[in-house]
């Protein structure tokens, strides 16, 4: 089993210098080098013709809205103990650089406790895929946002950048009217998806004039760029169906704005800021970012989220709030048909089948406050794709990265946190482990927290995240307040918890009856042996009757506990045993 050792070694053939092929468009210009020469006819310009800014009036609304984006809980209703949820949205390049983005920005000192920051970008999920509402994308998007902890009512803020893979025709300006009209229905459907998302940053292709391919080669790459100021221009006008002003009518849309623009002529420097894409910066197909190029498109959206006037209202931290980023101080992987190796120094984590597993350790000794949110992050390597993972407790903390065998290696006892939905290669995965972490810090000074990570039931193909000793330790993002929360448990009176039916059969409804509100509440499931088997509700619960689908996954049978826990004090407010059958 070295599946690591097969990726690694394809990407040094896509990484290596082979053949650079010429740029394709040596007269180009950036479309915001204004005073540039026309492009085919057209002056350049982001907003427009001649210009970078947008309208008075549509920079008036843009921040209009982004004093809307605030912490909300998981109704979208504004709460001081709410999230905000800042994701990307796109295919393989918005993922891969969005996601070396990601894990730059959660190590931000002064940015936003609130802000959960996710990479919903896919591999393969181009402009002309996803504008279909029914497309699997959507699937894959919603698994992430649950498994992050976040609600799609807290879905805020977006960054979207997108191409299509199918480009029949190559002709300007008939290309980027397609892409732009494809664009069009995909922030429709954003904003249906997410009812509080109000602000979306749209950017352009970075170079293309490296590949061979004629849908990715110059100038299309940089025509792309029209794409977007032509939607942005259309929404100025008052295009009634990307309307996002409320005083124009219905909202259809987020407020449409220039995020980063990556483009760039190749080698030759952008006269606004100098930047180049040289052939290092792509991998070998002359499409997709190398590490480098992740890197400068990372940079470039740090500067921007540090310079845009729109992001000023809800980046920084509130008073008596921070955010800690802490990489694993261990981790390693096992397998039973190897007992006696030792894989702690191995760049990836594995596992494949029930006999291997990985295990991260944390120190938490250093942290100081109670956390209210805790994203486990990890990064998938080049070359390799993601299936769903299940995280479990560890009790003992002791283990060494150093000495740890599958003959040695402690036992999986703790409860399954959840699970990591699938991803593409280069992807910055992460899962909400906030009560793990509460546990953990529970237990005083010295605090430590171990993780498993485990395959789901059943064999599956070699899956693998990168190790510390690969550069892209996992990580955990922590949520901090210095507010002491009460210890005491919240009378909420009676509180009847059943099963409409029992035993169950396909999907269970759970009702829940409260005679007072709980402010912070979790509905949970687990089996019997203390596994988290699914979260139907957490954030308030008011007063009278509600009912929960536990949906039915196929996988979780036999005897189950629904309990209903209070989180300010941690106090078991109702369990209720339930049978499941199969399907």
């Amino acid at each position: 089993m070295r599946p690591f050792g097969n990726a690694l070694l394809f990407a040094c053939l896509l990484l290596s210098p082979g053949v650079t092929r010429a740029q394709t468009c040596p007269t180009c210009l950036p479309l915001d080098q204004i005073g540039g020469a026309p492009h085919r006819g057209l002056a350049l310009g982001l907003y427009g013709p001649g210009t970078n800014t947008t309208t008075p009036g549509h920079q008036a609304l843009a921040q209009a809205e982004a004093a809307q984006v605030v912490p909300r809980d998981v109704n979208g209703v504004p709460s001081p103990h709410g999230l905000i949820g800042f994701l990307a949205f796109g295919m393989s390049n918005t993922n891969q650089e969005f996601a070396a983005f990601e894990r730059l920005e959660d190590t931000r000192a002064g940015r936003n406790a609130r802000l959960v920051v996710l990479d919903a970008a896919v591999g393969g999920q181009s402009a002309d895929v996803i504008m279909n509402p029914a497309a699997g994308y959507w699937t894959t998007v919603a698994s992430r946002i649950a498994a992050s902890g976040l609600d799609p009512d807290q879905v805020q803020v977006a960054w979207l950048k997108q191409a299509d893979g199918a480009v029949p025709d190559t002709s300007f300006p008939a290309h980027a009217e397609t892409l732009s009209a494809h664009v069009h229905r995909i922030v429709r459907d954003l904003r249906v998806r997410f009812p509080n998302l109000r602000l979306c940053y749209l950017s352009s292709r970075i170079y293309g004039g490296y590949s061979g391919g004629a849908a990715r080669s110059e100038p299309l790459s940089m025509e792309t760029g029209f794409s977007m100021r032509w939607l942005i221009e259309q929404q100025v006008a008052g295009d009634p169906l990307l309307n996002a002003d409320p005083g124009a009518g219905a909202v259809v849309a987020p407020v449409l704005l220039w995020g980063p623009y990556l483009w760039a002529n190749g080698t030759t420097p952008r006269a606004s800021d100098g930047l180049t894409w040289d052939p290092a910066d792509l991998e070998g197909d002359g499409v997709h970012p190398s590490p480098s190029g992740e890197a400068k498109v990372a940079a470039l959206l740090q500067s921007f989220v540090a310079t845009e006037p729109t992001v000023a209202p809800w980046s920084p931290a509130s008073a008596g709030e921070w955010s800690l980023a802490i990489d694993a101080d261990r981790d390693a992987w096992v397998e039973d048909a190897q007992p006696s190796a030792n894989h702690g120094s191995d760049p990836a984590l594995m596992w494949s089948n029930p006999g291997s597993r990985s295990y991260v350790g944390f120190d938490l000794s250093g942290v100081t406050g109670g956390s209210f949110h805790a994203k486990l992050s990890m990064m998938t390597p080049f070359g390799a794709s993601l299936s769903r993972v299940e995280v479990v407790g560890v009790s003992n903390t002791s283990w060494s990265e150093a000495t740890i065998t599958a003959a040695n290696s402690p036992p999986l006892d703790g409860v399954m946190f959840g699970v990591v939905p699938t991803a593409s290669r280069g992807t910055a995965v992460s899962l909400d482990v906030t009560d793990a972490v509460q546990a953990a810090l529970a237990t005083g000074p010295g605090a430590r927290l171990t993780l498993a990570l485990r395959t789901l039931a059943g064999p599956s193909s070699p899956q693998q995240v990168m190790s510390r000793e690969a550069g892209g330790a996992p990580r955990l993002v922590l949520s901090l307040t210095n507010a002491t929360a009460s210890v005491t448990p919240t009378r909420v009176g009676p509180v009847q918890l059943s099963a409409r039916t029992h035993p169950v059969r396909g999907d269970a409804t759970i009702d829940l009856t409260l005679e007072q509100a709980v402010e912070h509440a979790v509905l949970e499931v687990f089996d019997v042996r203390g596994r988290r088997a699914a979260v139907l509700h957490r954030g308030p619960l008011v007063a009278g009757s509600r009912a929960f689908v536990w949906s039915n996954d196929g996988l979780s049978q036999g005897v189950h506990f629904v309990q209903l826990r209070d989180l300010t004090s941690g106090a078991s407010l109702a369990q209720l045993k339930v049978v499941r059958l199969g399907r």
